[in-house]
């Protein structure tokens, strides 16, 4: 994100929405982000295609 982005959606009280997470199972949400954000491209290609179509799009 550039500069004008990161304020809109990150530091102006008008626009963030914060909210608090809780992880109960922390080895499964480790390797979730490692999957979806780490160097291995097939784990990522294979949740997307597994998730694809809960995804939904809002064009606002």
């Amino acid at each position: 994100m550039d500069v004008d982005e990161t304020e809109e959606t990150l530091t102006d009280p008008e626009n963030r929405i914060i909210k608090q997470i809780t992880v109960e199972d922390v080895e499964a949400t480790d390797k979730l982000f490692e999957d979806l954000m780490g160097q291995g491209v097939n784990a990522r290609k294979a949740y997307i295609k597994e998730h694809s179509k809960e995804a939904t799009y809002n064009a606002e």
